[in-house]
Formats: structure tokens, sequence, C-alpha cells
């Protein structure tokens, strides 16, 4: 009885897929300059990457890991989208993603998922969590 119990538990939690992370967290903000660093934490390959920002009017958003992945970066509204032709990835780890730059509206700067995702070359998205908003 105990075997069967053990392996019954043991079929249950390998049942379990844990899912790929990425924590998003705005760094270095220059009020002056407009600008601010999207900072990733990802503990899994990104193929792909759309969320929003808001407190800014009007913006852009390139450089960082994205770039060095030959990602083609596009924004528009309030959204940044993000993923590369060629299938490559921005590799599992910690570092600036982007740069948005533009013009500051007086709210806080936020970032957050809207209707978007990170997801992995399968297409599997991530749990995904964002630091603080910043004024």
């Amino acid at each position: 009885m105990n075997r069967f119990l053990n392996a019954l538990i043991v079929a249950f939690l390998s049942s379990f897929v844990i899912g790929a992370n990425a924590e998003l967290s705005l760094t270095n903000f220059d009020e002056e300059a407009g600008s601010v660093d999207v900072y990733m934490v990802n503990d899994e390959p990104v193929a792909g990457f759309q969320f929003d920002v808001s407190g800014f009017s009007n913006f852009s958003a390139g450089g960082g890991s994205a770039q060095d992945a030959g990602f083609t970066v596009s924004s528009g509204g309030n959204t940044i989208l993000g993923f590369s032709f060629s299938g490559a990835t921005i590799p599992a780890g910690e570092g600036v993603l982007l740069t948005i730059q533009g013009d500051l509206n007086g709210e806080d700067v936020c970032l957050s998922l809207g209707n978007g995702a990170i997801s992995d070359s399968e297409g599997q998205a991530f749990d995904v969590t964002f630091g603080d908003c910043i004024s």
C-alpha cells in the first residue's frame, strides 16, 4: 500500500511543469533625458516579448540585450514588441533588455503585461512579475 501511495504522489507531483520566469523592472531613470532602462531577469532563453509602458506620450525603445540578440523592436501606442525573424533568443540571465526614450507625460512610468507576454522559442509564456513604477 505504501509503495502504491508513494508512486501515486510522485506521479502527481511530476505532472506539474514548472514554467519559466521573468522579472522586468525599471532602472537608470533620467527625467531630464526622458529615458529609462528596462532590466530583465529571466531563467530561460526569451524568444519574444510584448508589454505595455505608461508614463510616456511618445517614445521609442531599443538597445540592450534585445539589440544584442538581433531582435526587431517596435513601439506604438503604449506597447513594446520584440522578437527575432531568425529565431534568435535572449539567453537566460539578467541585464538591460532595452532603453525607452521619449516624452514623459507627468505620470508614473510603469510596466505591465497588458495583452502581451514573454515567451520561449516554443511559444510558451513565462510567468512575469514587474518591479515598482518610477515617478
